[in-house]
């Protein structure tokens, strides 16, 4: 929503000032500032001011740019000076996660849950964003973004050394991974301006798609072979056996997301406050056989990734505008609060599980069962299996952030954009499927050749329900879950971006 020079008094997008004075012509204001200082200068020769409370002028006006700063800035088309916006912006990105891996152990007292640190897990992830906005009428535009992943690398280093449930032995270090995951597609319109109709403030709605086009996830490991001769897990096979193979550990979630997000602001001189809400549902697309490898089995609790939900505020300091020269230094302060839900994740723990040859990981587990967990007997075929991937059920938890942002509008067509974020995750389980799913009523397969009820072979001991297939008793039983206590992210990021 820019605008385009000369055009300090265009109609179509008034001047942001409660008073009107801001659009007069600087000649008026100068005259109306010398014959202010005269009179001044008059009253203190004569004595009839005060020298303890001088006179002093009006402050002068604020001659605002044309378009808020870039929370809620929209590229816009077919204005009367500005006929079409095209913004191409290139974004580097730089992130890096710790946090410490704890287990659950016997505790002194009954009931008490104890855990203890077994690993540190560490994430860095370097990353290019190409983006495009296109103006398409007034105040709608449509998006796309591409990141680039340059090198994803993740490991876990050891506390007490040894080796983990599942038999994970740390240190443990993931493969460098590198590619594009996904392409995101989406439309931001305005409906208010505050720079067309000033008593109203910005208000942006945007709706994003991501589509996945990356290699899925692999659980890999950059040192460990198994003996078949690969580290990277592949498909199961008709049996029922894990097999590895040398390759690519994959780069992308291999899902689609749909993101809406609205966003608002209003700019108070050198002031610009902001807020915006987020919510993203994330499915399984080529990544759909690692979260229901038997197809969409009634007893599974969770087949897709958490939910995401995110709440925004911030102002942005603006001490220095030109607007003659589409000129603007900002300062931008912003916090974050965002949600996640229960959902089958990656987890800090995913290559490591993923790539484990304990058997309690390695076979599957029956649909259907006298017993929750038990393992299915290996070139069974009657009997549909749930696989382990490395993906795990997470517990819902929160991120708390922060983030200070400088960017500079150079000139008309450039702009440059350079900030810092940190970030806390909050303490959650890693590893906490539930043997049951008792959501799912169980239903008898008829009655038998004395006329007894048949059990649901689905329901195996379950008090209520049907067996959950990616429940893992090694992981997931309570006494044996894996916690993340929390995890620290520090982020810096470097935008440059042409304006057209």
């Amino acid at each position: 929503m820019r605008c385009a020079a000369g055009c300090a008094a265009a109609v179509h997008k008034p001047l942001l000032t409660p008073q009107t004075a801001a659009t007069y012509p600087r000649a008026r204001m100068s005259k109306r500032f010398l014959r202010v200082t005269l009179l001044a200068s008059a009253l203190a020769g004569i004595g009839l001011t005060s020298s303890a409370s001088p006179a002093r002028a009006e402050d002068p006006p604020l001659v605002l740019m044309g378009s808020p700063t870039s929370f809620t800035d929209v590229a816009d088309a077919f204005d009367d000076d500005d006929p079409f916006d095209l913004n191409l912006s290139l974004t580097f990105e730089r992130s890096q996660t710790s946090g410490t891996i704890q287990q659950e152990a016997p505790s002194d007292l009954p009931g008490a849950q104890r855990y203890v640190d077994v690993a540190e897990a560490r994430s860095i992830t370097n990353k290019l964003v190409l983006g495009l906005e296109a103006g398409i009428y007034h105040d709608l535009m449509i998006y796309a973004h591409l990141p680039l992943i340059l090198s994803d690398d993740r490991s876990l280093r050891g506390v007490t050394g040894g080796v983990l449930a599942g038999e994970v032995a740390v240190p443990f270090v993931s493969p460098t991974r590198s590619g594009v995951d996904t392409i995101n597609l989406g439309m931001a319109w305005s409906i208010t301006n505050q720079f067309r109709t000033p008593w109203l403030p910005t208000w942006v709605v945007m709706v994003e798609g991501r589509f996945a086009v990356g290699a899925p996830l692999r659980a890999c490991s950059a040192t460990a072979l198994d003996a078949g001769g690969g580290n990277c897990r592949q498909n199961y096979g008709a049996d029922g056996a894990p097999s590895y193979f040398n390759g690519d550990g994959g780069i992308s979630r291999g899902t689609n997301a749909l993101r809406i997000e609205t966003r608002s602001s209003h700019r108070y001189r050198y002031l610009e406050p902001y807020a915006g809400l987020a919510f993203q549902v994330e499915w399984p697309a080529s990544s759909d056989r690692f979260f229901v490898p038997s197809g969409d089995l009634d007893g599974v609790v969770n087949s897709i990734p958490p939910l995401f939900g995110e709440a925004t505020v911030g102002v942005v300091v603006i001490p220095w505008e030109q607007r003659a020269r589409h000129q603007r230094f900002s300062i931008d302060f912003r916090g974050t609060f965002a949600y996640i839900s229960e959902g089958r994740n990656w987890s800090p723990l995913f290559d490591a599980l993923g790539t484990s040859s304990d058997p309690a990981l390695t076979n599957p587990v029956c649909e259907t069962s006298e017993v929750v967990g038990e393992m299915c007997p290996m070139g069974d075929p009657a009997r549909r299996k749930g696989f382990f991937y490395g993906l795990t059920d997470t517990q819902s938890h929160a991120r708390i952030g922060g983030r200070i942002a400088v960017e500079m509008q150079a000139a008309r067509y450039v702009k440059f954009g350079f900030a810092a974020g940190l970030s806390y995750t909050t303490a959650h389980l890693l590893s906490f499927a539930d043997a049951c799913n008792p959501n799912i009523d169980q239903v008898s397969p008829g009655l038998d050749a004395d006329g007894n009820v048949l059990p649901d072979a689905r329901g195996g001991n379950c008090r209520s329900g049907v067996i959950n297939p990616n429940y893992r008793e090694t992981i997931d039983l309570p006494g044996r879950r894996f916690r993340l206590d929390g995890a620290m992210t520090f982020d810096l990021s470097a935008t440059i971006t042409a304006q057209f």
